[in-house]
Protein backbone atom coordinates (compact mmCIF):
# COMPACT_ATOMS: atom_id res chain seq x y z
CA UNK A 1 0.00 0.00 0.00
CA UNK A 2 1.76 3.25 -1.48
CA UNK A 3 5.30 1.63 -1.08
CA UNK A 4 5.15 -0.46 2.28
CA UNK A 5 5.05 -4.12 2.88
CA UNK A 6 2.28 -5.88 4.91
CA UNK A 7 3.41 -8.86 6.39
CA UNK A 8 2.19 -11.33 8.59
CA UNK A 9 4.14 -12.71 11.51
CA UNK A 10 1.65 -16.09 11.98
CA UNK A 11 -1.60 -16.80 10.85
CA UNK A 12 -4.77 -14.39 11.43
CA UNK A 13 -8.49 -15.46 11.39
CA UNK A 14 -10.51 -13.18 10.18
CA UNK A 15 -14.47 -14.13 10.43
CA UNK A 16 -17.87 -13.53 8.93
CA UNK A 17 -19.99 -15.52 10.91
CA UNK A 18 -21.72 -12.78 12.71
CA UNK A 19 -20.63 -9.48 11.63
CA UNK A 20 -17.06 -9.01 11.35
CA UNK A 21 -14.10 -10.11 13.67
CA UNK A 22 -10.50 -10.52 13.32
CA UNK A 23 -7.99 -12.09 16.07
CA UNK A 24 -4.06 -12.14 16.61
CA UNK A 25 -3.21 -10.07 13.64
CA UNK A 26 0.55 -9.49 13.73
CA UNK A 27 1.74 -8.02 11.47
CA UNK A 28 4.88 -5.56 9.85
CA UNK A 29 5.38 -2.36 8.50
CA UNK A 30 7.54 0.10 7.82
CA UNK A 31 10.31 -0.96 10.43
CA UNK A 32 7.08 -1.24 12.84
CA UNK A 33 4.77 -3.99 14.06
CA UNK A 34 1.11 -3.72 13.92
CA UNK A 35 -1.12 -6.36 16.43
CA UNK A 36 -4.90 -6.12 16.13
CA UNK A 37 -8.17 -8.10 18.47
CA UNK A 38 -11.68 -7.75 18.27
CA UNK A 39 -14.92 -6.61 16.19
CA UNK A 40 -15.47 -4.39 13.44
CA UNK A 41 -19.21 -5.10 12.79
CA UNK A 42 -22.21 -4.90 13.77
CA UNK A 43 -20.54 -3.45 16.70
CA UNK A 44 -16.89 -2.40 17.71
CA UNK A 45 -14.63 -4.18 19.92
CA UNK A 46 -11.26 -3.77 18.85
CA UNK A 47 -7.96 -2.99 20.91
CA UNK A 48 -5.06 -2.47 18.40
CA UNK A 49 -1.37 -1.31 18.76
CA UNK A 50 0.85 0.39 16.13
CA UNK A 51 4.54 0.58 17.04
CA UNK A 52 7.28 2.16 15.33
CA UNK A 53 6.05 2.73 11.98
CA UNK A 54 8.62 4.47 9.71
CA UNK A 55 7.09 7.21 7.56
CA UNK A 56 9.97 6.85 4.95
CA UNK A 57 9.86 3.75 5.03
CA UNK A 58 6.38 3.87 3.32
CA UNK A 59 8.08 6.09 0.13
CA UNK A 60 4.48 7.37 -1.78
CA UNK A 61 2.95 8.05 1.28
CA UNK A 62 3.21 12.07 0.96
CA UNK A 63 5.91 12.11 -2.13
CA UNK A 64 6.71 15.77 -2.28
CA UNK A 65 6.84 16.00 1.47
CA UNK A 66 8.71 12.98 1.80
CA UNK A 67 7.80 12.81 5.78
CA UNK A 68 10.28 11.08 8.30
CA UNK A 69 9.71 9.84 11.58
CA UNK A 70 8.17 6.81 13.12
CA UNK A 71 4.33 6.45 14.56
CA UNK A 72 2.91 4.42 17.38
CA UNK A 73 -0.90 4.31 18.55
CA UNK A 74 -2.93 2.24 20.66
CA UNK A 75 -6.52 1.75 20.14
CA UNK A 76 -9.42 0.74 22.01
CA UNK A 77 -12.55 1.27 20.44
CA UNK A 78 -16.57 -0.28 21.52
CA UNK A 79 -20.11 0.61 20.99
CA UNK A 80 -21.80 1.29 17.14
CA UNK A 81 -19.29 1.79 14.37
CA UNK A 82 -21.30 5.57 13.57
CA UNK A 83 -21.39 6.34 17.63
CA UNK A 84 -17.97 4.81 19.24
CA UNK A 85 -16.40 5.08 22.83
CA UNK A 86 -12.96 4.33 23.60
CA UNK A 87 -9.68 5.98 23.28
CA UNK A 88 -7.08 6.64 21.03
CA UNK A 89 -3.31 7.29 22.00
CA UNK A 90 -1.19 8.39 19.39
CA UNK A 91 2.66 9.52 19.28
CA UNK A 92 4.89 11.04 16.26
CA UNK A 93 8.36 11.08 17.00
CA UNK A 94 11.33 12.40 15.72
CA UNK A 95 8.45 14.21 12.43
CA UNK A 96 10.66 15.94 10.35
CA UNK A 97 10.42 16.47 6.06
CA UNK A 98 12.52 15.96 3.39
CA UNK A 99 13.18 19.73 2.66
CA UNK A 100 13.65 20.59 6.31
CA UNK A 101 16.46 22.49 7.11
CA UNK A 102 19.25 21.34 9.01
CA UNK A 103 18.62 23.82 12.10
CA UNK A 104 15.06 23.05 12.44
CA UNK A 105 14.57 20.10 14.98
CA UNK A 106 12.68 17.17 14.46
CA UNK A 107 9.25 17.41 16.10
CA UNK A 108 6.86 15.35 18.62
CA UNK A 109 3.34 15.31 18.31
CA UNK A 110 1.23 13.75 20.99
CA UNK A 111 -2.87 13.28 20.56
CA UNK A 112 -5.18 12.02 23.55
CA UNK A 113 -8.29 11.47 22.01
CA UNK A 114 -11.15 10.25 24.25
CA UNK A 115 -14.65 8.99 21.97
CA UNK A 116 -17.59 9.59 23.37
CA UNK A 117 -20.54 8.37 21.10
CA UNK A 118 -21.13 11.69 18.84
CA UNK A 119 -18.04 13.15 19.44
CA UNK A 120 -14.61 12.99 20.98
CA UNK A 121 -12.29 14.88 23.49
CA UNK A 122 -9.27 16.61 21.92
CA UNK A 123 -5.79 16.71 23.78
CA UNK A 124 -3.17 17.19 21.38
CA UNK A 125 0.34 18.82 20.83
CA UNK A 126 3.45 19.82 18.66
CA UNK A 127 6.76 20.44 20.11
CA UNK A 128 10.24 20.95 18.03
CA UNK A 129 12.69 22.73 20.42
CA UNK A 130 12.05 26.60 19.67
CA UNK A 131 10.27 26.63 16.31
CA UNK A 132 6.56 25.24 17.58
CA UNK A 133 5.12 24.62 20.53
CA UNK A 134 1.58 24.53 20.14
CA UNK A 135 -1.37 22.63 22.02
CA UNK A 136 -5.20 21.90 20.97
CA UNK A 137 -7.68 20.90 23.38
CA UNK A 138 -11.59 21.07 23.81
CA UNK A 139 -14.40 18.86 21.91
CA UNK A 140 -14.69 17.79 18.36
CA UNK A 141 -17.72 16.24 17.11
CA UNK A 142 -18.14 13.05 15.18
CA UNK A 143 -21.64 13.27 13.14
CA UNK A 144 -22.45 15.72 10.79
CA UNK A 145 -23.47 19.14 12.40
CA UNK A 146 -22.15 18.30 15.84
CA UNK A 147 -21.14 21.01 18.14
CA UNK A 148 -17.22 21.66 18.53
CA UNK A 149 -15.23 23.79 21.10
CA UNK A 150 -11.60 23.69 20.32
CA UNK A 151 -8.97 26.04 21.93
CA UNK A 152 -5.62 26.46 20.26
CA UNK A 153 -2.82 27.87 21.76
CA UNK A 154 1.01 28.15 21.25
CA UNK A 155 3.47 29.44 18.40
CA UNK A 156 5.02 28.51 15.77
CA UNK A 157 7.92 29.23 13.35
CA UNK A 158 7.28 29.85 9.94
CA UNK A 159 10.40 28.04 9.42
CA UNK A 160 8.34 24.97 9.76
CA UNK A 161 6.62 25.55 6.44
CA UNK A 162 9.95 24.98 4.37
CA UNK A 163 8.84 21.34 3.53
CA UNK A 164 5.38 22.72 1.50
CA UNK A 165 6.83 26.46 0.55
CA UNK A 166 10.94 25.45 -0.74
CA UNK A 167 9.45 22.72 -3.53
CA UNK A 168 7.82 26.13 -5.07
CA UNK A 169 10.94 27.60 -4.91
CA UNK A 170 8.99 30.58 -1.74
CA UNK A 171 10.14 30.53 1.90
CA UNK A 172 8.88 31.93 5.16
CA UNK A 173 10.18 33.60 8.08
CA UNK A 174 9.01 34.98 11.54
CA UNK A 175 6.94 33.76 14.50
CA UNK A 176 3.44 32.84 14.65
CA UNK A 177 1.46 33.31 17.98
CA UNK A 178 -1.85 31.79 18.42
CA UNK A 179 -4.50 32.08 20.58
CA UNK A 180 -7.88 31.30 19.36
CA UNK A 181 -11.42 29.23 19.64
CA UNK A 182 -13.36 27.28 16.76
CA UNK A 183 -17.01 26.89 18.02
CA UNK A 184 -20.30 26.03 16.34
CA UNK A 185 -20.06 23.08 13.48
CA UNK A 186 -17.86 22.08 10.41
CA UNK A 187 -20.12 23.36 8.02
CA UNK A 188 -20.80 27.07 10.17
CA UNK A 189 -17.48 27.56 11.92
CA UNK A 190 -17.68 30.34 14.45
CA UNK A 191 -14.09 31.40 15.24
CA UNK A 192 -12.80 33.80 18.00
CA UNK A 193 -9.51 34.96 19.42
CA UNK A 194 -6.38 35.50 17.07
CA UNK A 195 -2.47 35.53 15.94
CA UNK A 196 0.28 37.56 16.16
CA UNK A 197 3.24 38.02 13.01
CA UNK A 198 6.24 38.74 14.23
CA UNK A 199 9.36 39.45 12.01
CA UNK A 200 8.06 37.96 9.31
CA UNK A 201 9.57 37.32 5.64
CA UNK A 202 8.36 35.85 2.40
CA UNK A 203 10.57 35.47 -0.49
CA UNK A 204 9.61 33.96 -3.85
CA UNK A 205 13.36 33.19 -5.81
CA UNK A 206 11.91 32.33 -9.10
CA UNK A 207 10.24 35.91 -9.31
CA UNK A 208 13.06 37.64 -7.29
CA UNK A 209 10.67 39.00 -4.74
CA UNK A 210 12.03 39.70 -1.19
CA UNK A 211 9.54 41.77 1.60
CA UNK A 212 10.88 41.84 5.39
CA UNK A 213 9.62 43.06 8.40
CA UNK A 214 6.34 41.75 8.19
CA UNK A 215 4.26 42.39 11.16
CA UNK A 216 0.51 41.25 11.58
CA UNK A 217 -2.35 40.62 13.31
CA UNK A 218 -5.03 38.61 13.11
CA UNK A 219 -9.09 38.69 14.83
CA UNK A 220 -11.59 36.68 14.27
CA UNK A 221 -14.99 37.02 14.72
CA UNK A 222 -17.61 34.87 14.34
CA UNK A 223 -17.76 33.75 10.66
Amino acid sequence: WRGGVLALDEPATVSYAQGLSIDHLAARLAGGTITASGRFAPTLALQAKVAGVKLEDIPRLMPTVGPRGTISADIDLTGAAAAPTGHIALVVRNLAAAATGRGVPTAEVKADIALEGDHAGVDAGIRAGNFADLVLTGRAPLAAGGAMMLHAKGRLDLALLDPILMPGGRRARGVLAIDGDIAGTARNPLASGGAELSGGEFQDYARGMRVRDIAASLKAEGT
